[in-house]
């Protein structure tokens, strides 16, 4: 007895480890979009969460970068506003914004103090994160424009700065627009 007892107390831990870790690796109400552009996750009655992953611009005259995502919800129509995250990689500190905006041609996306989330060293290098939400029909504009859009900060210290973007981002936001944006569009 005291064997099938052991026996069949191994078999149960056995199955709970199997179970628990299989657990591990669910991530419920997520799905995988874009290949690896973008996630969307479902939120009930507002419909679908939408995340893009960052995306990378650069300021050549100082060498520093920009990346930012985006998050948003749709569901029927565009009606919600954009929450626009954002990390500054710099020489120098940035503990203020006074202005940013979102430029493609003739087309400006403005957002007024984003709010700091953090600022960190790394070395020699300042890394600040910032927080913004801009109208996310406006913002859709952008990137919707036939001329990649560029990002310009404005810092107290500093004045503005342009940050343009990547070679591998302006193909990430045609992607970007065959996919979320042709379900967006009315």
């Amino acid at each position: 007895m005291n064997k099938a007892a052991g026996l069949s107390n191994a078999i149960l831990c056995l199955s709970f480890l199997i179970l628990f870790s299989s657990c591990l690796t669910i991530r419920p109400g997520s799905s995988k979009s874009g290949k690896n552009l973008y996630e969307t996750f479902y939120v009930g009655e507002e419909g679908m969460m939408y995340f893009i992953k960052p995306l990378d611009f650069r300021n050549r005259q100082n060498e520093e970068n920009l990346a930012v995502d985006f998050t948003f919800k749709y569901k029927d129509q565009v009606k919600d506003s954009a929450t626009v995250n954002f990390t500054i990689t710099a020489p120098k500190n940035i503990k203020r914004i006074e202005g940013m905006n979102f430029v493609a041609g003739s087309i400006i996306v403005h957002s007024k103090k984003p709010d700091m989330l953090f600022n960190e060293s790394k070395a020699d290098i300042f890394v600040s994160r910032f927080t913004a939400k801009l109208p996310l029909n406006e913002l859709l504009s952008v990137f919707d424009s036939p001329t990649a859009f560029s990002i310009q900060i404005r810092t107290p210290s500093t004045g503005e700065k342009s940050f343009e973007p990547t070679p591998q981002t302006i193909k990430k936001i045609r992607k970007l627009n065959s996919s979320i944006g042709a379900v967006l569009k009315d």
